[in-house]
């Protein structure tokens, strides 16, 4: 019996209308593409051809119906010139004008956004603003402010469409996303509010899963890396733009000082041959006159360690990642009995993950909202202060604690001083902060709750009620209990019951999820 699903059978059913319907929607495709120069994904050009003559088979008998701003905004578009020019070539359709409008809204949601498409420039605004969410709470300053904003940008062009025209995007790896970068997922769900105003509708947690990694590596790339040789990397990834964002995200993370080039389809590839480049990081293997390594997109804990021995053995690179681990464990294994249900495997990755955190100097997982804001780092006042000693009150548990210095509380004022109320992450509730070389000495968090709210640079528009001031030793530690406390301001009846509490035990009780 001949199965007929899949690529195989929708050609079939296309070889029945026509023999040679295909081959003529994918040159007219593949004209449009390089007459307008449009930045389209490689990896999703067999799958518009099939959506393109399904949707031009349908529109020979029925039309979708685009109108009001919708059309106008498409109307500018550059995409709309190429779909007015693609409708143009086709004698039978119904309804061309709209067929055009349509045609555009599918284009958009696999092309890259351009800069020079000025009709755009409401999502570059979007983009500007997600990233200063996320930088609000997140508690953290990215240094390649616009390479980020660009690589924003690029994804938040058809993130809109697809999400705006209802085209659904499946995303294999969103599991894993969430798994991998938990709290950079729930930070950045709520970063998204931008977004989320412009639509008017909710975003897809598999469109979240993919702005994730974009600011997951991002903030990962924050922390000090070790220097190692500069080297031209390419990657090689068939499956599509998203599992090659995955990829590179993961790789930059692992080596910061490489120049990574992406492709994402075989027949890049080819046409970079003659290009210059060290190393090859390929999700399928590959035949190439230089090393190739083959790679998960996301790589666990074990795959990452061994990638990194792998390349920097192969290129001599002195440095000191774990190199010893598994090789202490095979020395050790001969001598002693494992536990059911454990292998070298397991017993490498247990060990990784303890040196792991001894290393970066944290012996536990990242610590959670309520270790961090504990009795005695809970204060209530009915004091009258400015929003400036409401500051330097907050940070006293910190002070006498000794995780800070005099000079971090200094140079949090210093940085409203010089930023405006940035610190102020909604509904009454501000989060201080400066940098951790401002004079950190060891993670805290500390609360201050003001029976009467304070103007945040003495603006009305800035009512404080509450003060929770941050000292964070990197770019990622606290971010598990920044996540929780996003959580708890995107909710209403949590919120209302924060800024209500009257003592200590009521936002602890809170904080662990007990209220």
């Amino acid at each position: 019996m001949v199965n007929f699903t899949g690529e195989y059978g929708l050609y079939q059913i296309i070889f029945q209308k026509s023999a040679i319907l295909y081959a003529q929607r994918r040159a007219l495709f593949t004209e449009i593409i390089q007459k307008f120069q449009l930045a389209f994904v490689p990896s999703r050009m067999e799958e518009m051809t099939y959506f393109l003559i399904f949707i031009t088979c349908r529109a020979t008998n029925y039309s979708v119906r685009i109108y009001g701003e919708n059309q106008k905004l498409i109307g500018k578009l550059t995409a709309y010139k190429a779909s007015r020019y693609f409708v143009e070539q086709l004698t039978d359709l119904c309804n061309p004008t709209m067929e055009g409008f349509y045609l555009t809204t599918v284009f958009m949601t696999v092309l890259q956004g351009e800069m020079q498409d000025a009709t755009l420039e409401f999502l570059l605004t979007c983009a500007t603003e997600i990233i200063h969410e996320v930088e609000r709470l997140a508690a953290i300053e990215f240094t390649h402010y616009r390479r980020l904003l660009l690589d924003l940008f690029y994804h938040l062009v058809p993130a809109y469409f697809r999400i705006k025209f209802h085209f659904s995007l499946n995303n294999v790896l969103i599991d894993k996303i969430v798994a991998q970068y938990g709290e950079v997922y729930e930070i950045t769900s709520v970063a998204l509010l931008p977004l989320k105003k412009i639509l008017g509708k909710s975003i897809p947690k598999e469109e979240v899963g993919f702005f994730t990694i974009l600011f997951g590596g991002e903030i990962l790339n924050q922390r000090k890396q070790q220097d190692v040789e500069k080297l031209q990397a390419l990657i090689v990834c068939p499956s599509g733009i998203s599992s090659s964002l995955i990829m590179k995200s993961e790789l930059t993370t692992l080596f910061p000082k490489m120049d990574f080039l992406e492709t994402n389809s075989f027949t890049q590839f080819e046409a970079l041959a003659n290009e210059h480049y060290d190393l090859i990081f390929s999700s399928v293997p590959i035949q190439s006159t230089v090393k190739v390594y083959v790679i998960n997109p996301i790589m666990t804990e074990w795959e990452k360690n061994e990638l990194l021995r792998k390349v920097y053995q192969d290129r001599s690179i002195p440095i000191r990642v774990f190199p010893s681990i598994i090789e202490i464990i095979n020395m050790l294994l001969p001598y002693v009995s494992l536990k059911e249900g454990l292998n070298k495997k397991k017993v490498y990755e247990l060990v990784h993950k303890k040196i792991n955190r001894k290393i970066n100097g944290k012996e536990g997982d990242k610590p959670m909202l309520s270790e961090l804001l504990t009795a005695e780092m809970i204060v209530f006042s009915d004091e009258e202060m400015d929003w400036e000693e409401a500051i330097a009150f907050a940070a006293k548990p910190l002070r006498k604690t000794n995780k800070i210095s005099a000079n971090y509380v200094q140079a949090m004022i210093a940085k409203v001083k010089n930023y405006g109320p940035f610190i102020h992450i909604g509904k009454g509730v501000a989060l201080p902060h400066a940098r951790p070389e401002d004079g950190v000495n060891e993670l805290g968090m500390s609360l201050l709750k003001v029976t009467k709210p304070i103007n945040l640079l003495h603006d009305e528009e800035h009512p404080i009620r509450m003060f929770i001031c941050l000292a964070a030793i990197d770019s990622e530690v606290h971010l598990k209990a920044l996540a929780s406390l996003t959580k708890i301001l995107s909710d209403k009846q949590k919120l209302e019951y924060l800024l209500n509490a009257t003592n200590k035990n009521e936002v602890i009780q809170l904080l662990k999820g007990e209220a």
